[in-house]
């Protein structure tokens, strides 16, 4: 099949993607406008091609063997210089390819709060929203009033944030694409606190977790119960363990590190279920990936 012009073909993603692993993907397109988008994918939905959306690739690896399908990269979606637009005095509203990192800063100066706890979460905003990414437990989801979503018909609509299933880093919104969302933040608050409670919480981050290494993130889930992935796997003095070019972080046990940039998405893989049955068999407790494999629910 021969897709639109403005779509690649064959594009290696190792470069795209935060671990820096991964083959070629079949299509790719970094769409930077709502129509350029919704002709993507009616096109994939017209030729039964699977699509997946990625935003800057920070908690996603991509299989070695590539992607038979459309990579949407939205990393630049709707980028237009303004990096939020105020709806109402404590409402903000926020196109999906930008960079939510850029977001914080830009909150902060213009001293609306409420977000400065999610400084140095790696992700454009839409995929921030999708896996209801969070931090200093709280999550975006609880700050979401309303998304702007496409359908599975093509089709662009808001949803108020209280029809969203939130769950722990998740969103529920599977196959729907996040154009944009409106966030409820609260205004007149100093910018100086807030800037510098930020880089109290960036501070902290850098010095319990591999914040300058290539990785996914954290790797697993928090079991629930009180329990942390990051503890179990420290107790179990698994810190250091490899699997070919991969690392369990000798930082923070949840992090799985490319620190020699020589990993391949199949050492995480092994490193990761090697770790799953050692907690299991010590602890008893099942650990749930949290890092997306490119492409596994279209397999």
């Amino acid at each position: 099949m021969k897709p639109p012009t403005n779509i690649q073909e064959n594009r290696a993603m190792g470069d795209l993607t935060w671990f820096r692993s991964g083959g070629l993907a079949r299509f790719y397109l970094a769409p930077s406008s709502e129509e350029e988008l919704i002709e993507a994918v009616k096109w994939a939905q017209r030729e039964e091609v699977p699509f997946h959306l990625m935003g800057l690739g920070a908690n996603s690896l991509f299989p070695d063997d590539g992607y038979p399908g459309l990579i949407l990269h939205m990393y630049k979606f709707r980028q237009r210089g303004d990096f939020y637009r105020n709806c109402s005095p404590s409402v903000v509203e926020v196109d999906a390819g930008i960079n939510l990192e850029n977001l914080v800063k830009k909150l902060n100066e213009a001293g609306l709060g409420g977000f400065e706890g999610f400084v140095g979460i790696p992700g454009t905003v839409g995929g921030s929203v999708w896996g209801n990414a969070g931090a200093q437990n709280s999550s975006l989801g609880d700050r979401v009033e309303a998304l702007k979503i496409l359908d599975s018909r093509g089709e662009a609509e808001w949803v108020n944030g209280n029809q969203i299933s939130w769950k722990y880093r998740s969103s529920g919104l599977g196959n729907r694409v996040v154009l944009a969302a409106r966030f409820a933040i609260e205004p007149d608050q100093d910018p100086e606190e807030l800037k510098n409670r930020s880089a109290a919480f960036l501070r902290y981050k850098k010095s319990v977790q591999p914040y300058d290494d290539k990785s996914t993130g954290c790797i697993f889930k928090n079991p629930g119960a009180g329990l942390s992935a990051g503890q179990l796997i420290d107790d179990l003095n698994l810190k250091g363990l490899c699997e070919g070019g991969a690392q369990v972080s000798d930082l923070h046990g949840n992090f799985i590190v490319n620190a020699e940039q020589t990993a391949t998405t199949a050492d995480v893989l092994a490193l990761v279920s090697k770790v799953q049955k050692k907690v299991y068999e010590e602890e008893g407790v099942r650990l749930e990936r949290e890092v997306i494999i490119v492409g596994e629910d279209s397999k």
